[in-house]
This record gives structure tokens, sequence and C-alpha cells, in this order.
């Protein structure tokens, strides 16, 4: 078990080498990378097929078999999607994107940008407030 300075648990060890951690979100578990100075907070991109952004987001799917799904946590939000495609056969027609930076606001749309990347494996976001993920403390450590 991974916990924060106060021993308040942060997650399930799935890689101590890499300081992965699986964590329950509602009724799924998704895996993060979890060091000892918190929850990595980096860009996180969001894919459309409209050209104008005006269609559900999409973030990059796992090859994973779907026991955990692949997340980034941004600002205390959580983004991931539900969808596997281990063999790497969901092919999305992507037109657009929106990157969001460190310390902005993932919640709300960001600069649409236009993007030819043909056909990806991508899938639609599911986001979820996580509360608790802002009273955590670091350093984090395994128990």
């Amino acid at each position: 078990m991974v916990v924060d300075a106060h021993d308040q648990p942060v997650g399930a060890v799935l890689d101590a080498l890499n300081a992965y951690v699986i964590r329950k979100i509602g009724q799924d578990s998704v895996w993060l990378f979890a060091g000892p100075n918190g929850f990595q907070e980096a860009g996180i991109d969001f894919y459309h097929t409209a050209v104008d952004c005006s269609d559900a987001r999409m973030v990059v799917t796992s090859s994973g078999q779907g026991l955990v799904f692949f997340a980034q946590v941004h600002s205390g939000v959580v983004f991931y999607t539900r969808i596997v495609d281990p063999l790497q056969v969901v092919a999305v027609p992507v037109h657009a994107y929106e990157h969001v930076a460190p310390g902005q606001d993932a919640t709300q749309p960001a600069v649409c940008a236009p993007l030819d990347a043909g056909n990806q494996s991508v899938g639609v976001v599911t986001a979820v407030v996580d509360p608790t993920l802002a009273t955590l403390a670091t350093p984090f450590r395994i128990k």
C-alpha cells in the first residue's frame, strides 16, 4: 500500500520501481503515477472527430486487458477512458485536439486546434473529481 505523509491511503502498489499505483475511483480501478512528490501533473491532450471540438472529448486508449484503466491526474480530476484496445484495432478519425497545460483547468474547454492524425485508438473520456486527492500530503511512501 502507498500512503501519504499522514498515513492516508494513496493506492495499492502496482510497480514500486516506477511509482505506479492502483486507485479505486467509483466503480473503476485506475493506474496512476504516484511518486514520492505526489501525483505527476503533465499536460493532457483531448482528441476530437469534429474539427471544431464540439463532440465528446477522447483520450488515448490503453493496450491493457481492462482490469485497470490508465489515468492521468490533472488538478484534482482523474481523466481516463474505459475503452481498452489490446490489439490496437479501434480506429477513430481524429481531426482536432485540445491541449491543457499543467495548472490549467482541464474541465473547461481549451483552444481547439486542427490535427490530421488519421485513425487513432481513442475512447470517450471519463472525468472524475476525487476530493481526497487534494488532502493527500507528500511524501508518498510504501507502508
